[in-house]
């Protein structure tokens, strides 16, 4: 029986700018897959030619809108594989996918991948990639398994039919099935987005931003405003234990001696952007993410 996926990015970019990927993946096309790329570029998106591949053109939406959108584009599949639309993808990348489906145990919810950093090595692109992936940074085969937003397969099962509200599946559904994820490493995709230093702390103050204002939405009546715990997690838990990788990682000889500096800095600057954004809101910082 044929295994039915489903692949799935979003950016606010046009065709042009995402053919590269889209070349990458329908190059390795097998029976049983679909792509679906969501797009909120105000003007024309573009088409693509090939007939596994969907559209979804929702103009003015940002990445948090059009992902709130997953389960409606998702479709008939066994699996949805979500990807971002910087992310590089090797000749194996399918076959890799196909391997860690066959190998999922029947509870397991949520397949994560793994990423390198061979593209983008400046010392802000280094730091940048180590703060957001650092606990996804091939190889991490004696790391536990977190969640991601990227290179990750989700029974299509779990993500139900309706679509949700803005911040729901990042905040909510995504911590829930990681309880029963398994680690794919088959599944291996290059991480690719270029940084200097005033773009990398731009990028990591919106995203930091834009978490604040949606834990602040989505906490339930009589809840103490989540965007707290979230600041204290990444203090107390998440820079530790980046720390720890930036050390004892096997291929730590490939970025700068600098760049554990570099990423304190960026992890201050989404503590600091998250209580901004919980307190005040996120602003234009929705639409500054890719």
């Amino acid at each position: 029986m044929t295994t039915k996926i489903t692949v799935c990015f979003a950016g606010n970019e046009g065709i042009a700018k995402v053919r590269g990927m889209l070349d990458s993946i329908t190059q390795q096309w097998v029976e049983g897959m679909r792509i679906c790329y969501l797009t909120g570029i105000e003007q024309d998106s573009g088409s693509y030619p090939h007939p596994a591949v969907e559209i979804a053109h929702h103009p003015g939406e940002n990445i948090f809108q059009l992902r709130t959108r997953l389960p409606k584009v998702a479709g008939d599949c066994d699996w949805v594989v979500l990807l971002e639309d910087h992310n590089t993808i090797g000749p194996g990348w399918v076959q890799g996918i196909l391997e860690a489906i066959a190998s999922a145990e029947d509870d397991t919810k949520i397949l994560i991948g793994q990423a390198t950093n061979v593209e983008t090595t400046s010392p802000w692109s280094w730091a940048s990639f180590l703060t957001s992936s650092g606990f996804h940074w091939y190889p991490t085969a004696d790391r536990p398994v977190l969640p991601t937003l990227y290179n990750c397969a989700v029974r299509r099962a779990v993500l139900g039919t309706e679509r949700w509200a803005t911040g729901e599946y990042e905040f909510n559904i995504l911590a829930e099935i990681a309880l029963k994820a398994q680690a794919a490493p088959s599944m291996v995709l290059d991480h690719r987005q270029h940084h200097t230093m005033l773009s990398a702390i731009e990028h990591h103050w919106h995203n930091g931003r834009a978490a604040g204002a949606l834990l602040a939405e989505l906490k339930l009546p009589g809840q103490k405003p989540r965007y707290y715990t979230h600041v204290r997690n990444v203090l107390t838990q998440r820079w530790p234990a980046l720390r720890d990788i930036l050390l004892t990682h096997p291929k730590k000889n490939l970025y700068p001696s600098s760049t554990a500096a570099k990423v304190r800095v960026l992890v201050w600057a989404h503590i600091a952007a998250a209580l901004w954004g919980g307190w005040f809101g996120g602003g234009r910082s929705f639409w500054r993410l890719e």
